[in-house]
């Protein structure tokens, strides 16, 4: 028998005195999962209940409403909660930043949620943007308030194309101004990656913007300046749209402590 055998053997064939066998076993109050399933699109997905309930409110009541023939959907792996209007790899992306943990490393540009595999999820303007958007999209829709402030936190690091799609896309208050004004004094000309992302549309009157901005002759106070802006933007993109910018600006002023 080789060493390794012989210390698994001991492992499992340690003998226990009477009193500690005749114990009664009990389930660990910390570590014994009872497990939920959960069905998104075709996929299937086993999750410690606890995960979900002390996380949101709105899970906690599913698991304890939701019920088929009076048995609580969820519970068995045929009687799973299906949850609509997500799609399964966001819901999978979801998954694994709730259930990791947050890993700071020595560069403070560079930010990232490891899991015990230390599998990288995501980081800022990484080669998976869509990533924080995907936790972000689930842990609202389903009230994980942290993890929602969170996902927001990583997703504000994003680069000015990042946000202006964001701010679009999900309609979030106070992001759209301070990143068009930022790429629009931007010294690099847009790419035509950022064209795509932008859509062509938008991208040909941010470049109509940018190129006003260096023309520019600006006077030296800074609020007769922001108010010249907002003429370059009326210029550029309509009225309608400068409207929209000043009231997202309101909106980021009103949030910024």
């Amino acid at each position: 028998m080789s060493d390794a055998e012989e210390t698994l053997r001991s492992l499992v064939s340690v003998e226990e005195g009477p009193a500690l066998a005749a114990q009664e076993v009990v389930h660990d109050p910390d570590f014994f999962y009872e497990l939920v399933y959960i069905r998104v699109q075709h996929s299937l997905f086993a999750i410690p209940r606890r995960y979900l309930e002390d996380n949101s409110d709105t899970f906690r009541a599913l698991f304890t409403v939701r019920k088929v023939d009076g048995v609580v959907e969820g519970m068995a792996e045929d009687n799973p909660l299906e949850l609509h209007g997500i799609d399964a790899n966001d819901f999978r992306e979801f998954l694994c930043a709730l259930t990791s943990r947050l890993v700071e490393y020595d560069d403070p540009q560079y930010y990232a949620l490891a899991d015990s595999s230390d599998r990288r999820v995501s980081t800022p303007d990484s080669q998976q943007p869509n990533c924080w958007k995907a936790v972000y999209i689930v842990s609202a829709k389903w009230q994980f308030e942290e993890l929602s402030s969170l996902s927001l936190q990583y997703l504000r690091r994003g680069s000015p194309i990042t946000r202006i799609e964001l701010a679009h896309s999900l309609d979030l208050h106070g992001w759209l101004q301070p990143a068009v004004w930022e790429l629009s004094h931007r010294r690099e000309s847009l790419k035509y990656s950022e064209y795509k992302a932008l859509g062509v549309d938008f991208a040909v009157n941010m470049a109509k913007l940018r190129l006003w901005v260096i023309r520019a002759d600006p006077p030296l106070d800074r609020s007769a300046y922001h108010k010249m802006w907002y003429e370059g933007v009326e210029l550029c993109f309509g009225s309608d749209y400068a409207e929209k910018l000043r009231q997202d600006e309101e909106a980021y002023m009103t949030a910024s402590p």
